[in-house]
């Protein structure tokens, strides 16, 4: 093994361990780790941008197929002439209303804005009941 050493020893010029020479190594391999972390730290950031892009985007899916299904629900509800069925109709219409109401938050919440008055149809007055 030392001969080994020796031979190697014999091999590498002395200037070349020099101190020049590991400042050099240490240069470089300092130019690699900045030069790898300006690649890694933007897309990181861009991934914490678009996975907030998809909830957002996802949210507003959700928000937008509970505004459709309020305005079935009212649709029918309106034409609807059974008063137990407009009863059971006018209680999902409030669930669906109040599930706006959390999707419209949450998504204010992830988009740290003020949340939105969504102006959705109120149910007609001659139906309301007041207390």
């Amino acid at each position: 093994m030392e001969d080994f050493l020796a031979q190697l020893r014999s091999l590498i010029p002395e200037h070349v361990v020099s101190l020049e020479w590991l400042a050099g190594v240490l240069v470089l391999i300092a130019v690699y780790v900045l030069g790898y972390f300006c690649g890694i730290l933007p897309s990181l950031l861009k991934r914490e941008g678009r996975r907030l892009r998809e909830q957002s985007a996802t949210l507003c899916d959700e928000l937008l197929e509970k505004i459709f299904e309020y305005d079935e629900l009212y649709n029918v509800y309106i034409r609807e002439s059974d008063p137990f069925k407009r009863t059971l109709l006018g209680a999902q219409i409030s669930s669906v209303k109040e599930n706006v109401k959390q999707l419209e938050l949450r998504l204010a919440m992830l988009e740290q804005r003020e949340p939105r008055h969504l102006p959705l149809r109120p149910l007609p007055v001659r139906e309301l009941k007041i207390e």
